[in-house]
Parts: structure tokens; C-alpha cells; sequence
């Protein structure tokens, strides 16, 4: 479990129907099972800004873009267990494939869908062995 004061958890959903409006992604039926071991992650929002200039302009103009959304996480790397041999196995598949995860943090749930964009495996200096991950949303999250 990550601890930000909060206990947090994050599980990744199978077999639910997703449907999204205005890019609001809500989720029904299905289960979400906890992927064990998870000891950080990360989900920061971006906002790209589109610079422009006119002639006369003394200093550079930007217009606000979209804003994205990708999440980062890591842990222990634990292939006998089979949620996450599971998991490890949809993260490293080639054909690319949205996933959707829950994040349980401080009595609230972030519901995220995207696309897994890296994912890697090593081993930490007391012989832990490790993995991570990165997905790129595509939707909005809900939170509830």
C-alpha cells in the first residue's frame, strides 16, 4: 500500500462496460481486483501552452491548451502471485490496449482509463525485485 497519510490502494478493473460523456469516462459492473505490492505512484496534469506573437508584441503570448493526464506507479515485483503475473503480462503485451484503474486515496476513488505507454522491470539494491509503469489517460477521471 502507498502511504500519503491516507491508506491508499489502486486496482485495475476486468470485464466492466465503460461508457464516456464529454470525455468523462464512468464505469459499471465488472471487478476491480487490488494490484498487491504498489509502494508509489503519481498523477500529475499538464496543460501545454501554444505560443503566439503578433507583430509589436514586446514579450511572447501563449493560449492555454488541453490538459493531459498520465499516471506513474511502481512496487514490488511478485510474478507468483497471479494478479500480478497478470497484470505484468497486460503491461507488457505488444498490441496496445485500454486499461482502466481505480486509485482508493483518502476515502476517495479516481477512476482513470488510458493507455499503459512504458512499463519495466529491475531489482532494487537489497535484491527487491521491482517493477513500473506509466499510462497515459485518455479521459477525463471521474472521482466519486
Amino acid at each position: 500500500m502507498v502511504s500519503t497519510g491516507f491508506s491508499v490502494t489502486m486496482k485495475i478493473l476486468t470485464g466492466g462496460t465503460c461508457t464516456c460523456t464529454g470525455d468523462v469516462i464512468s464505469v459499471s459492473q465488472g471487478t476491480c481486483t487490488t494490484i498487491p505490492y504498489i509502494d508509489t505512484y503519481d498523477a500529475p496534469w499538464t496543460r501545454e501552452l501554444i505560443p503566439y506573437t503578433g507583430f509589436g508584441d514586446k514579450i511572447a503570448k501563449n493560449l492555454p491548451g488541453m490538459p493531459s493526464m498520465a499516471i506513474t506507479f511502481s512496487g514490488g515485483l511478485d510474478l507468483t502471485n497471479a494478479v500480478q503475473l497478470a497484470l505484468y503480462n497486460g503491461l507488457v503485451c505488444s498490441s496496445p490496449a485500454t486499461r482502466i484503474l481505480k486509485i482508493a486515496d483518502g476515502g476517495k476513488n479516481f477512476t482513470h482509463r488510458g493507455y499503459i505507454t512504458g512499463s519495466g522491470s529491475g531489482s532494487s539494491a537489497s535484491g527487491k525485485s521491482t517493477f513500473n509503469a506509466s499510462m497515459q489517460c485518455t479521459h477525463l477521471p471521474t472521482i466519486s
